[in-house]
């Protein structure tokens, strides 16, 4: 049967790149864990027969101190935030404004802000209950060096994360990133070899839909949730297409699910197919192709003229492609527990994944002698590892390549250097 959606609800915020919730969830649990300490003290006073941990120094040298960290935690709060708006502007000047959701997305981001503001809001907690932890002028309890503690843990957090920052913001970074991502939907949604004994779900629709339910609002569909989708069209005895793909933007209004039954309760259908303003690379394996390819046209733009950077993106293309070569790519039909065929939704082709990584990049980087040598070295060992059926595309964006070549260098010379395979565009071979 074919693959079924795994995403989860929970993990909406990580994959839209929501930085608000990981501070929420940080200052949830400092108050949590404030609260749980300043009650763990209080039992330490009123016991006689538990001898209370002391921090030796007096009140006001624990109340100068929490109101320090408190107050450098905030600024280094704000520091960060600074740097994440910086970096999410280069990316989007120098790179793809589509790449922003990776940096949105980066999790030592996450972990960072909310560490900080988890550390900020203990900090004040533990200066709001500093009176309750005073006995005969002396600062007892667990809550005092906690937050001490706690505040030096979050200055190695920020020195870590000034590094791995420093490190992210290259083009290299940006570019494996994407590709890993990618790799990672792609053994998820394609796990089987193209040999495997899978057997796909097959139908047929020929009558037209009963019900034709329009997108209640402009969107690009970033996911289906397939599960909810068989699970009721088999409680109605129904058929259902889906009639735009993942990454597709549907105007309000506009024709989206067709059914094939005939009973009159669709609303809960609407609910399976989720809108957003932009496309994810969850349940998309396209848009990790698109955004490698929107780098490599911006690096190969007049103004740029960067084409080893177009190169790295070929490369990542290339290992993606190459694991697509050899797998199998299901239809469109998914089936219920009794191999019924239930929802279609239009899968994209090998044809269609040679065409999208190839065709642009081709288009502009004619003329330049590294796309042209990186990008046949690519196209000459897809074929050699792709099964003859599949070969036909590939043989197509030969011929394509062949005749950018002809219209990009006057000289023969060039042209005969052009068309060498090279793994580095230029330099990566004996005949480089």
């Amino acid at each position: 049967m074919a693959r079924q959606s795994l995403a989860l609800p929970s993990q909406q915020w990580y994959r839209r790149g929501r930085l608000w919730v990981a501070p929420t969830t940080g200052a949830t649990i400092a108050v949590l864990a404030g609260v749980a300490l300043l009650l763990i003290d209080n039992y330490f006073i009123t016991a006689d027969t538990l001898v209370p941990p002391k921090y030796l120094g007096s009140p006001e040298t624990a109340r100068a101190l929490l109101s320090v960290t408190a107050t450098s935690i905030a600024t280094l709060t704000a520091l960060v935030l600074t740097i994440v708006t910086v970096m999410v502007q280069l990316a989007s000047d120098k790179y793809s404004h589509r790449a922003l959701r990776t940096f949105l997305q980066d999790r030592h981001s996450h972990l960072t802000l909310g560490v900080f503001v988890g550390t900020f809001t203990f900090a004040v907690l533990a200066l709001l209950g500093l009176d309750a932890t005073i006995e005969d002028g002396v600062v007892v309890g667990l809550t005092i060096p906690a937050a001490f503690g706690l505040a030096v843990v979050t200055i190695g957090i920020f020195v870590s994360y000034i590094d791995h920052i420093v490190h992210a913001v290259r083009g290299t970074s940006i570019i494996t990133r994407i590709g890993s991502d990618t790799r990672g939907e792609i053994d998820r949604l394609h796990p089987d070899p193209i040999d495997a004994d899978v057997s796909d779900v097959s139908g047929e629709l020929t009558d037209e839909p009963q019900v034709v339910i329009s997108a209640p609002r402009p969107g690009v569909v970033y996911e289906l949730d397939i599960t909810g989708l068989v699970e009721w069209a088999a409680a109605a005895d129904a058929s259902i297409v889906i009639r735009p793909a993942v990454g597709d933007f549907l105007p309000g209004g506009s024709p989206m699910i067709d059914v094939y039954d005939d009973g009159d309760e669709h609303d809960a259908i609407v609910g399976f197919v989720r809108l957003d303003p932009e496309r994810t690379i969850t349940d998309d394996v396209g848009f990790g192709f698109r955004l490698l390819i929107d780098i490599a046209e911006n690096a190969l733009s007049p103004g740029v003229n960067d084409p080893t950077t177009a190169v790295q993106c070929l490369d990542q293309i290339h290992d993606l492609l190459r694991r697509l070569a050899t797998r199998h790519i299901p239809s469109g039909w998914h089936a219920d527990g009794d191999g019924t065929p239930r929802v279609y939704v239009q899968p994209r082709t090998w044809e269609g994944y040679v065409d999208l990584a190839c065709n642009e990049i081709r288009i502009f980087g004619e003329g330049d002698m590294q796309i042209a040598r990186r990008m046949r070295h690519m196209l000459l060992d897809l074929r050699a590892v792709c099964p003859p059926c599949r070969r036909e595309p590939i043989d197509r964006a030969l011929e394509l390549l062949d005749e950018s070549v002809e219209r990009g260098f006057a000289s023969a010379e060039d042209r005969a250097m052009a068309c060498r395979p090279d793994a580095q565009g230029l330099g990566g071979g004996p005949n480089s």
